[in-house]
């Protein structure tokens, strides 16, 4: 029995602003957009486990994001106004293969705080 991978299709969500948000899959061109973003949620909250400063190489991300788009336990999604990410939805499987755990998930969702409370979480 093979695996199929996570994915997601592209979905255009309205907000309660009327800005159009497009989300999708995230893919190795965003890593490097994801230094800016990282730094303004760690900037914005610290509800958060990024602090700033703490990504400094991209390869590792490219890494990560590959590895996300070719597991079926692992999902990257990224939300993007005009192009710019806005969002990060993170869903994995911490133990994907021990049978006492096929139950679990992480789940991070981190939202640039211009785009709270416009229903994108909702969503």
């Amino acid at each position: 029995m093979s695996e199929q991978m996570a994915t997601y299709n592209s979905k255009k969500i309205l907000l309660k602003n009327n800005k159009e948000i497009v989300i999708r899959n995230l893919e190795i061109f965003d890593a490097e957009q994801y230094f800016d973003f990282s730094e303004k949620i760690a900037d914005e909250t610290s509800f958060t486990l990024h602090y700033p400063g703490q990504f400094k190489d991209v390869s590792p991300l490219k890494e990560k994001w590959l590895l996300a788009k070719n597991s079926p336990h692992n999902l990257e999604l990224g939300g993007f106004d005009e192009g710019k990410l806005i969002s990060h939805l993170s869903v994995h499987k911490p133990f994907p293969y021990h049978p006492y755990e096929e139950h679990n998930i992480e789940f991070c969702i981190r939202i640039l705080k211009d785009y709270w409370s416009l229903g994108l979480g909702s969503n």
